[in-house]
């Protein structure tokens, strides 16, 4: 299942405090790019003249005087500029829309998630600022609304109430500098062409097709994900809801729900992460990344279509013989984060004997010369659409690491009483996931 891109957006109601919130290095532990496309005098009029129109308009609430989105970005964006890569994604929101951005690109404490603040205004700069002269005295009351009459802002001791205020025939009683907001801002139809507009330009830059991410259709049978965050009432409603206590692993997680006509319902969800492997899945449809050695000759290796037999999807790594076979299918990855792995496939088969002598394997050597091996015994169950999970030990990969090879020795053993035609295995979803 493809990953989906996060893009949400957020009203600012103190647009100078968030500003340097997102942009200070004393207060951001990761903070690697800042970038501008306007001054600090221009958030400081906007957030002046959005306060003066919001006490205007005598409107209840907090005062909206910016927006904020919040793009995250796949792991291997860290191989690239930060400050090249912030300022692409800047300035095509400015190019699109044609306004004023603050922009700061960061890593959350644990570096798992790598991600964009870009905060915007909803107004342009007028070429000139309007400015309007009172043609007779105008009267605000302590709110700063505008009345009609002096006596509307006179007290009982016939005193103008102290926070009211005249303006003088004469006088300048109101000046903008800035457009009214676009209202285009907070209409659904701006967010959902943001997600699409930023997860095509997230995308234009993952070579591997199968970290491409896609953006979350609502309408779907999926269920968006509730995010527990920390110090929240609600996490033990929401982990119920989950039906996941403590810290997720990756893995499939059973939901249970209802449903609005009655009845109840369960979704299945797989929780993944960026796999580090060419064609992981096979989805492909041949061996793209993938290295068979095959000496013997027997089992005719190859990538099948069907989704019958796959475990997602619907190709599969598969071998079949009325015979013993022996080979190995491996993928070695030059190119990845610093970090901790975990590495897993599933495979499943019919008419073999346990144990069968098939292996899973990661071979991760060092720039020094030296290599570790990380292994998992591979048990067939013998039951159609029945998968074992081989999982390794986690692993961790950093500066010092070449390269790591991921392999399975696919042996296989014919049990003629089994009532099967012949030694049928299958190998899919192959995963080398960054998790820390």
């Amino acid at each position: 299942m493809a990953r989906h891109s996060f893009i949400q957006m957020s009203k600012l109601p103190n647009v100078k405090g968030r500003i340097s919130y997102i942009t200070s290095h004393a207060r951001q532990e990761n903070l690697y790019a800042t970038y501008r496309t306007a001054d600090n005098a221009f958030w400081n009029n906007l957030a002046r003249e959005s306060r003066q129109e919001f006490q205007r308009s005598g409107a209840e609430g907090k005062c909206i005087e910016a927006r904020e989105l919040i793009i995250a970005l796949p792991e291997v964006y860290t191989q690239y500029e930060p400050q090249q890569v912030l300022e692409d994604f800047t300035d095509e929101f400015r190019r699109r829309y044609g306004v004023e951005c603050v922009s700061a690109l960061h890593h959350n404490k644990r570096k798992t998630n790598y991600h964009i603040h870009l905060i915007f205004s909803e107004r342009k700069l007028l070429p000139e600022p309007d400015v309007k002269i009172a043609t007779r005295s105008v009267f605000f009351d302590e709110t700063g609304k505008r009345v009609r009459t002096k006596k509307e802002i006179t007290g009982e001791d016939g005193q103008i109430r102290k926070g009211c205020t005249i303006i003088k025939k004469g006088e300048v009683y109101e000046s903008h500098l800035f457009t009214v907001k676009d209202d285009r801002f907070k209409r659904e139809p701006f967010l959902r062409e943001v997600k699409e507009d930023y997860t095509n330009l997230i995308n234009l830059h993952i070579e591997n097709p199968e970290q491409h991410l896609k953006v979350f259709d609502k309408n779907s049978v999926y269920l968006p994900t509730k995010k527990i965050g920390k110090n929240n009432p609600k996490a033990e409603e929401i982990a119920a809801e989950k039906n996941v206590t403590g810290k997720p692993d990756f893995g499939e997680y059973k939901i249970p729900g209802k449903l609005k006509k009655g009845g109840n319902a369960e979704c299945t969800v797989n929780v993944t992460a960026s796999n580090f492997l060419v064609n992981g899945s096979f989805e492909s449809g041949d061996l793209t990344g993938w290295t068979v050695e095959n000496p013997l000759g027997k089992g005719t290796p190859k990538v099948d279509k069907n989704n019958q037999n796959a475990k997602e999807g619907v190709c599969y790594f598969t071998a079949w013989e009325k015979d013993n076979f022996e080979f190995t299918v491996s993928q070695t990855v030059k190119e990845f984060s610093a970090g901790k792995y975990k590495c897993f496939a599933y495979f499943e088969g019919t008419g073999i004997k346990n144990p069968s002598g098939t292996v899973f394997k990661a071979v991760v050597r060092k720039k020094d010369g030296t290599k570790t091996e990380f292994t998992c015994d591979v048990t067939i169950p013998n039951t159609w659409k029945k998968f074992f999970k081989a999982e390794l030990p986690v692993i961790e990969l950093d500066d010092s690491t070449e390269s790591i090879t991921v392999s399975a020795l696919i042996k296989a053993e014919f049990d003629a009483t089994s009532g099967a035609n012949g030694a049928w295995l299958v190998m899919d979803d192959v995963n080398l996931l960054l998790v820390e």
